[in-house]
Parts: C-alpha cells; structure tokens; sequence
C-alpha cells in the first residue's frame, strides 16, 4: 500500500508540474478546472477502480450532526486564525494594510476569490489527507510518522508554483513556506472523524485569512 500512495502521489506531481510550467492558464482554470482534474480524479480511480472501496475511504463521510459540529470548530479555529493576523497586520505596517488586495482583485473580487480558494484547498485536502495520510495509517506508520511524510510530500507538491506564479520576495516565500507547515494540523482533525470536511474549512479560514491580512 505504501509504495501504491507514493506511486499515485508522483504521477500527480509530475503532471501537476508539467501543467504549471508549460500550460498554466487563468487562476480560474488552474485552481476551479485542472487541480481537481489532476488531484482528485487519480485519486477516485485507485480507491473506486482499483481497490473497489467507496469514497467514504477518503473523507466522503458527512451526517448533518458532523458538518454542525465541524462548520463550528472550523469557525471557532478560523476566529482564532484572523485575531492573530490582524495583529501580526498591524505589527508589521504599523496600522492595518490591504496591501494583498490587488491579488483578491485580479480574481474578480472576494466572493470568486473565496470559491477559487476553496476548489483549491478541497483538492489539496482530499489527496493529502484523505488518501496520502489515511492510506500511511492503514499501512502501519504512526500518526505522527503519517502527519510528518505528507506534511513533506504536501510541501512538494507546491514547489511548481515556486517557479511560476509567485514571485517570492524576502519574507514571502517563508510565510508561504510557514504555512504549508501549519495546515499539517488538519491531519490531526482527519484521523478523529475521517471526514475531510474540517481539514477543508480550516485550510480555507487560513488561506483567507494569510491572503487578506498577512
């Protein structure tokens, strides 16, 4: 199993890194069109196809008591998330800056911003911590050991956007980097519930926020 999730994981990164470098179109395509394309569908073939087990192996897992339950962490966790940048904002310009919200623009404006981020983050989770993370547990490994390779492999997977559409500037690149780091907490919520949806609704609350303030 463990050499089938490594094997699923690079064909997603070398054709991820091949769309990035040649290919790359709009936010809108990239993010809403081609990252589910590439991240989601070889993930849904192996489970559905090759494994013959129902989605729910990988987080489709939702009763209306469990998305209260985790729409409300999330919001508690996405408060928490937004204190502590307003005020990291404040250190940094000395007053509150929307200096980022020109890259909120070019999107067409919050709401598309908003739903771009999400088909980004719900892409991102269910690869990473739906089959990546989920599939190391079945195989033996530790949580924490689990939580470490895909917090790892999570990270590599961003390194084509490293060299193409961000154009990283002294800190930049290590608040990005920070980032990618922190969300390896979302494993942590997965592996209570199985479900992928708090992992989503809390890796979105901190892309917004970052975005927004940071």
């Amino acid at each position: 199993m463990r050499r089938q999730v490594f094997l699923v994981w690079l064909f997603v990164f070398l054709i991820w890194t091949f769309y990035r470098i040649f290919v790359s179109q709009s936010e809108f395509v990239d993010e809403v069109i081609a990252k589910p394309l590439f991240f989601l569908f070889p993930v849904i073939l192996v489970v559905v196809g090759i494994e013959k087990k129902p989605l729910s192996e990988i987080g489709f897992r939702f009763t209306l008591k469990s998305v209260v339950t985790d729409i409300f962490i999330a919001t508690l966790i996405g408060s928490i998330f937004v204190i502590e940048a307003i005020l990291v904002n404040r250190i940094k310009y000395g007053e509150l800056s929307f200096s980022v919200l020109p890259v909120v623009k070019a999107t067409g404006g919050l709401l598309p911003f908003s739903l771009i981020t999400l088909s980004t983050v719900a892409s991102e989770e269910i690869l990473s911590r739906g089959y990546i993370f989920n599939r190391l547990l079945q195989a033996g490994e530790s949580e924490i050991r689990s939580t470490v390779i895909t917090t790892v492999l999570f990270i590599l997977l961003h390194l084509p956007i490293f060299f193409t559409k961000l154009q990283f500037i002294d800190s930049t690149f290590y608040v990005y980097l920070f980032s990618l780091t922190v969300l390896s907490i979302t494993a942590c919520f997965f592996s209570r519930n199985r479900s992928f949806l708090l992992p989503i609704l809390i890796h979105f609350f901190w892309s917004i926020t970052v975005s927004l303030y940071l």
